[in-house]
């Protein structure tokens, strides 16, 4: 979890006569066991956490800093690795160094699922001249399950501890650095690609969304997150500020300014906030998902001189909720900054032909959103757990729509066409959004409350058993945009792993999945009749539905996220290790 060091850093490890480097191999360990375990504050998940430049050490959580229960005879947690690694070095930054008792014992978890010591440090009390301890163990392990004993007999005022990292041998892992402007949920195609990073060998840090409802820090898997929640002041005029004599010229001087700073200048207010705090993860890549952050990572990457990803997961600047002067602006920063990549990556041939057109010949790569694998389904269970949530009987039917409620997707023409299902044929939400609420009040007025279901958010490993359930999946997307035009949802690529049938709105990526995959009916599902007759055109007829389930199974085994994460990692344009 600790901070690794560059390959040239053998020396400040004390490594003696020989040019072996120590890298960081505990990036995204959690804590799986511990004794008098507290919740640790600000959401973190692991109870040994990263301190961020800037940040203040109270507010985190130290391994070992509270006294113990009286049935405990040492301070102990177990560490699970993300996967198995050789280790053969222990660090520990202290939080601060005072008098204290240094006696502890590492151990690891063998093949025959024993304990096994491999590090056993008895200095007794003394005063820690050093804020780090480190020590190599006798011999390398290779093992992903860790446990650290600190005894108890050294007295009640505990070692202090702010990182706490097995090394490896090998040069440092290369680090990540990715940025997104999502502020509520992290899209799926984010976290796959981190992970897949990971598993290669890197590290991964995550800056997700400036605008959050609070300043959070976690992790997800191996993934470190830091989510922030921009304070709408402007740090470039705080000195000056100080010196203007009352609140009021004050507050007006701040408007003022950050007026004209969205004017004139490249980097507003809100800009240089999360440059500032992205500015403080010092990284070997930037990896930007979305054009709202691609001027932060190209000018983090030009001042680092690292290499510069641009994951456009749309043609941003397209959407039509956005205001107009907004599109030019983004249009603008995408034709200014896009030349600057070093690897270009979007969702689908359609999109990437269009950027072709716009900025020309760039390195770019073409990655689907397609989901993680599913080897099996149990499908009589999943349709049982789907029809107790929607308080539905075993024999109904479910067609499903699935993701973010939101006002352009043509739901409300969905819900409508509810009214002309079969008897036994429900509609059914997993999801949620702010339109959901509009979503209620149609069902309420179209007086069809009982063919209508909201099943609310549900947590990300629970949406592809939940779907599995369904008998029938929809998109109902209509070509507003670009956008919409040219869409690969990722709800698509969930329904195909579910084996789920879908129905979709005749759109350009729909049909060439019906031809290369025949997974997916297409029709016009704009309007409630239209989408009525196409969902129930479909449900009536049972052998095409198990045709269709069939050929889901069968794409599959190829419309699945490991193929993408091969493509990914040829291109990358780092490797793991430096």
């Amino acid at each position: 979890m600790a901070d690794a060091p560059t390959s040239d850093s053998s020396d400040s490890l004390g490594v003696d006569g020989d040019a072996v480097d120590f890298a960081c191999r505990t990036t995204g360990a959690r804590i799986v066991r511990g004794s008098a375990v507290n919740e640790p504050p600000n959401d973190y998940e692991a109870l040994i956490t990263p301190l961020v430049p800037g940040e203040d050490p109270s507010a985190h959580y130290a391994a070992a800093l509270r006294p113990l229960p009286d049935d405990e005879s040492e301070d102990w947690f177990e560490l699970e690795l993300p996967r198995e690694r050789p280790v053969a070095r222990l660090e520990i930054d202290w939080l601060r160094p005072e008098f204290a008792g240094v006696e502890f014992v590492l151990e690891y978890r063998d093949a025959q699922d024993e304990w096994v010591e491999c590090l056993n440090e008895d200095a007794g009390y003394e005063h820690l001249q050093a804020d780090v301890y480190r020590k190599a163990l006798p011999g390398p392990v290779v093992a992903r399950r860790f446990r650290f004993r600190l005894a108890r007999s050294l007295g009640q005022n505990r070692l202090l501890i702010r990182r706490f990292s097995l090394w490896g041998p090998g040069p440092a892992p290369s680090h990540v650095l990715m940025l997104t402007p999502d502020c509520h949920m992290i899209d799926r195609r984010i976290l796959q690609q981190a992970r897949s990073l990971i598993e290669a060998g890197h590290r991964v840090t995550l800056v997700a969304g400036g605008e959050c409802p609070r300043e959070e820090h976690y992790f997800i898997d191996s993934i470190a997150v830091h989510r922030y929640a921009y304070d709408w002041d402007d740090e470039r005029i705080r000195r000056v500020r100080a010196w203007i004599p009352t609140p009021a010229l004050r507050n007006l001087f701040t408007r003022v300014f950050r007026r004209l700073a969205d004017r004139l200048l490249s980097f507003n207010s809100f800009d240089t906030f999360v440059y500032r705090r992205a500015r403080a993860l010092r990284a070997d890549v930037v990896h930007v998902h979305d054009l709202p952050f691609l001027k932060h990572g190209a000018r983090l990457a030009r001042e680092w001189r690292v290499p510069l990803v641009y994951d456009a997961h749309e043609i941003y600047y397209e959407q039509e909720s956005l205001p107009p002067a907004r599109r030019r602006r983004l249009r603008k920063e995408e034709k200014r900054y896009a030349p600057r990549t070093d690897l270009f990556i979007t969702v689908n041939e359609s999109i990437a032909e269009r950027f072709r057109r716009a900025h020309g010949d760039l390195n770019y790569l073409v990655l689907m959103n397609c989901a993680d694998r599913v080897e099996t389904v149990d499908r009589a269970a999943s349709r049982q757990r789907l029809r107790a949530m929607a308080e539905l009987a075993t024999e109904d039917r479910i067609v499903l729509f699935q993701g973010w409620i939101s006002a352009e997707r043509n739901l409300d023409t969905l819900v409508r066409a509810a009214r002309h299902f079969p008897g036994n044929t429900y509609l059914v939400f997993i999801g949620y959004g702010a339109y959901q609420a509009e979503l209620e009040r149609i069902v309420q007025t179209e007086g069809i409350e009982r063919k209508v279901r909201f099943l609310g958010r549900v947590e990300p490993d629970e949406i592809l058993p939940l779907t599995t359930g369904a008998d029938l999946g929809v998109i109902p997307y209509l070509p507003i945009d670009l956008n919409h035009r040219y869409c690969s949802p990722n709800k698509f690529f969930e329904y195909v792993q579910a084996r789920v049938p879908i129905v979709a709105h005749d759109l350009e990526f729909f049909r060439r999945m019906k031809d290369l995959h025949g997974v997916v009916v297409t029709g016009d599902l704009s309007s409630p009749e239209t989408t009525a007759d196409a969902i129930n055109g479909l449900l009536n007829r049972p052998e095409r539905l198990r045709e269709l389930a069939d050929r889901c199974e069968r794409a599959s085994a190829v419309l699945n996220w490991s193929s993408e994460a091969e493509k990914l990692l040829r291109a990358y344009p780092v490797s793991p290790n430096r």
